[in-house]
């Protein structure tokens, strides 16, 4: 995965006015650049295939795709054997991106932030029952921060190794770089609000895939933004929530938050259209069945950025991902559709949507894991085939 942020050493380079320049570094070994990655821009439906990354990271697209350096508007595409494939917003020149290396754990995540001259220094935060991840404390309990940056831009990385089931999550950006101690609302509206001058962006990717990318919302005055939460099972939601918090205080505000259930009001996202949710899954399924499995992979994940709360794409994904091989993308995408099948009416989909992400916990040998999510399922519908499993776990593990 990866995140676009500008970078000072690029900022004051020297370049044509009709080209573009950009660097590609790693999002979890800092300033380590990547070479030869391909950078392709599009605009619409027109790509651009601008070249490779040299040996320091950088591209100098000269002259620059469709007729000038203004790429507002423009979509980046970033690829790299071994690395998640990125596609953010543009601006893009002089600007630095960050890109995830494949994960192979089904509970792994990566969590990239990144943004762009003002503030100086924003900082990601993972709050989780008894920890605490950020720059003063980068290892908790299956967590870790991979990057760090005070020095504006980022990227700042977090990666869970393994997350705990029956757990929430919390993942914040604080406004560091403000230190007024009687922080108000109305002093953040005058340009201490993280959203005034900062183009922050927050990337998740799971497995080999940026599954969600969050963009600031604008015009909120907050020193902390409440981004997501990961629940009990392992879906997400979105939150956009704002409140004024000191440095000091971001960790026991989180985790209040997290016991409470208390994000703040939620600010809708930029990114929300619904009617286009609906179709590009229309086309994603028209491609799925013609066996055009990649592309409508893609229009299923650009579906639900447009629309968090669309089941169907979120069950195409999940049968899509599957069957592309892609087990860790499979089970988050399964884990939305039991989140979006609630009540007794929805005790069958989410039994089903257990049963899935237990297989693959079983092909891959995490038999626990398996018997837990079986038994989830049994606990929902009574049936034998559950049972069997169930039956099967326990004599793998060693239980009566």
């Amino acid at each position: 995965m990866g995140l676009a942020f500008g970078m000072a050493m690029l900022a004051g380079a020297s370049h044509a006015a009709d080209s573009i320049r950009i660097k590609v570094e790693s999002a979890v070994v800092k300033d380590q650049a990547i070479p030869e990655a391909k950078i392709t821009f599009k605009q619409d439906d027109k790509l651009v295939e601008a070249g490779r990354t040299d040996a320091n990271g950088l591209l100098v697209a000269s002259p620059a795709p469709f007729g000038g350096a203004d790429t507002r508007g423009h979509i980046v595409l970033i690829e790299k054997e071994g690395y998640s494939p990125l596609a953010v917003k543009c601006p893009c020149d002089g600007m630095t991106y960050a890109i995830s290396p494949d994960m192979q754990g089904l509970d792994e995540l990566r969590v990239v932030l990144s943004w762009g001259p003002e503030p100086r220094d924003l900082d990601g935060h993972l709050v989780f029952p008894g920890n605490h991840v950020f720059w003063n404390h980068m290892d908790g309990d299956g967590v870790h921060q991979d990057v760090d940056h005070v020095t504006g831009y980022g990227p700042e990385t977090i990666t869970i190794l393994h997350r705990h089931q029956g757990e929430k999550y919390l993942y914040s950006v604080n406004n560091y770089s403000d230190t007024n101690p009687d922080a108000d609302q109305s002093a953040m509206a005058t340009g201490m609000r993280l959203s005034s001058l900062s183009d922050a962006k927050v990337m998740v990717y799971v497995g080999q895939t940026l599954i969600r990318t969050y963009y600031v919302p604008t015009g909120q005055a907050g020193t902390l933004w409440n981004v997501f939460m990961i629940d009990e099972g392992g879906a997400f939601h979105d939150l956009n929530t704002f409140g004024a918090v000191e440095a000091r205080e971001v960790g026991d505000t989180m985790t209040e938050a997290l016991a409470s259930g208390n994000y703040g009001s939620t600010v809708a996202a930029s990114t929300f259209d619904p009617e286009r949710a609906k179709l590009l899954n229309k086309e994603g399924e028209r491609l799925y069945h013609q066996g055009d499995l990649q592309p409508a992979l893609t229009l299923w994940q650009e579906a639900v950025n447009l629309d968090p709360g669309f089941a169907q794409a979120y069950s195409n994904l999940g049968l899509g991902y599957s069957k592309a091989g892609r087990k860790a993308e499979a089970i988050w995408a399964n884990r939305k559709s039991i989140d979006l099948a609630p009540g007794e009416d929805g005790k069958v989909v989410r039994a089903s949507s257990y049963y899935n992400i237990a297989r693959i916990y079983e092909e891959r040998g995490q038999y626990a894991d398996a018997l837990a999510t079986y038994q989830i399922c049994q606990s929902l519908v009574p049936r034998d085939a559950y049972t069997s499993r169930i039956a099967k776990m326990k004599g793998l593990l060693g239980q009566h």
